[in-house]
């Protein structure tokens, strides 16, 4: 009698931990059957609906919402159940007499047996980021007005190094027109950091904040005169305390000669930290994908372990209740093998490029329905580690991107390794894009999908080629050279 007195302790403690993480978190996280009703909410959501939890189980989003919102949410759910695939979407909602904008991913719904039972999803109120981004992007407006007549060149740079903004006397100093350099990063025109100081040095300065940059460098102009430039640099810091960009105000002090050699070595030192940032990035992911599977895996295998052996002695409400709860833990234990997976897969380092292609592409397939296409050719010689991380990346980002945009039926995808060089080509028949306006919104600071992947393979003296046109499908063709005698590490 005691023995089963502690497992019913020990059963009710485990539930309220679990229910306290669930309610613990500040998004709201949601449950819906396949008619709509909710059978599971947190606590975080009620409260954006202005109710309690017991109010909302078992209500529609007609009862809980504006009929346009709730039109909408319907909608929403619709697409998940009838594509099975996990999509977010961004809109407003409005309920108890507010409206909020929300961040909203949904995902099928599985029970138990394996049949689809409805959605789940998660939702994170993102009203307050939106109006600072409205607020933000009309004091750059205000801005870009105002220093038009100042007497200095002024150049507001976005994090990436990216001109956004260029008055009439940077146009004066430099001979290139605002329309000429917009999206192009201050290292294709004009040197602007010291070299004596060393790059790596000068821009930590400024993604530290350091609000008392000064230096005098040679510039070049348009028509290839140097001239010396005394500049004044202040970063621009995010309220999380990240750069997100800088302005710069200078002046043409004097006019030197500057050799090509000089800017070769720039150009050089520039790629070298290029490659370092991507080298940090691999490594990070590598680290969090180890922490999530090892960490958080292990964690949330053991509570449904131990659900599923409570379980076997409960009934009634107390089994269903226990029941969902396992559905909500191996729907997470899923998310976070997936999420580990999508950050740096451990068949990369241990098996090579071509198997773990086959194996991203076949998941892709498995997941959006198309028919995969799939051909490899390989020396079996071991790549470098820098260039099949970044035929990889290359292959998810196109991977993806076909996933969520291109509704595409055959996916065509044909990786070679040769002695002297990769050669990845990406194909589909989908609904296929305008590169040119991809491109604009990529340095816009939109979308870098595009942008990322040549940057990545630009790093390494690699090609990469995007052809496409709206109804007639996409294909994305990337070589990279591969120096003699250089193995993997």
């Amino acid at each position: 009698m005691d023995n089963e007195l502690d497992r019913q302790q020990i059963s009710g403690q485990r539930s309220a931990l679990l229910q306290a993480m669930v309610d613990g978190t500040g998004d709201a996280l949601f449950v819906k059957d396949r008619l709509g009703r909710y059978l599971m909410i947190n606590a975080a959501g009620a409260r954006a609906l202005g109710k309690s939890v017991e109010e909302v189980i078992g209500k529609n989003d007609q009862e809980l919402f504006t009929p346009e919102s709730a039109r909408q949410l319907m909608d929403h759910d619709r697409l998940i159940l009838a594509t099975g695939r996990t999509e977010t979407f961004e809109h407003p909602a409005t309920a108890a007499g507010a409206t909020r904008i929300w961040q909203t991913t949904k995902s099928l719904y599985v029970d138990q047996h394996g049949a689809v039972a409805g959605v789940i999803g998660v939702a994170r109120d993102i009203t307050e980021s939106k109006r600072l981004e409205a607020e933000r992007e009309l004091l750059m407006q205000r801005r870009r007005l105002q220093v038009d007549r100042l007497p200095l060149a002024y150049i507001l740079l976005g994090a990436g190094y990216h001109v956004l903004d260029w008055n009439p006397a940077a146009e004066r100093m430099f001979g290139y027109s605002k329309a000429e350099v917009l999206g192009r990063t201050c290292f294709e025109l004009i040197c602007i950091l010291p070299l004596s100081d060393g790059l790596q040095e000068v821009m930590r300065r400024f993604e530290s904040g350091d609000m008392q940059s000064h230096s005098a460098n040679e510039n070049r102009t348009k028509d290839g005169r140097i001239i010396m430039c005394e500049w004044f640099n202040t970063p621009l810091m995010g309220t999380d305390g990240k750069f997100t960009g800088l302005i710069a105000l200078a002046q043409d002090i004097t006019e030197r000669e500057r050799a090509d050699e000089a800017l070769r070595r720039y150009a050089e030192r520039l790629q070298i930290l290029s490659r370092r940032v991507l080298e940090v990035q691999e490594e990070e992911r590598r680290h969090l994908a180890r922490e999530l599977h090892d960490e958080i895996g292990q964690v949330l295998s053991a509570i449904s372990v131990n659900l599923h052996v409570v379980i076997a002695s409960c009934d009634g409400t107390a089994r269903t209740r226990l029941e969902d709860s396992i559905g909500i833990v191996d729907q997470a234990i899923q998310q976070v093998r997936n999420l580990s997976l999508d950050l740096r897969p451990s068949m990369l380092d241990d098996l090579g490029l071509v198997p773990t292609l086959r194996w991203y592409a076949d998941r892709q397939a498995q997941r959006a329905g198309h028919i995969l296409h799939f051909s490899a050719e390989s020396t079996g010689r071991r790549l470098p580690a820098d260039i099949k991380t970044a035929v990889y990346r290359v292959g998810q980002e196109a991977l993806t991107n076909i996933v969520r945009h291109a509704q595409a039926r055959n996916v065509y995808l044909d990786v070679e390794e040769h002695e002297n060089e990769v050669r990845l080509e990406i194909r589909d028949d989908g609904a296929g894009f305008d590169v040119a306006t991809v491109r604009m919104r990529a340095v816009q600071g939109a979308s870098f999908g595009v942008s990322g992947m040549q940057e990545r393979i630009e790093l390494l003296d690699g090609t990469i080629e995007i052809q496409s046109r709206p109804a007639y499908g996409t294909t994305i063709r990337v070589r990279i050279p591969v120096e003699s005698g250089r193995e993997s590490i």
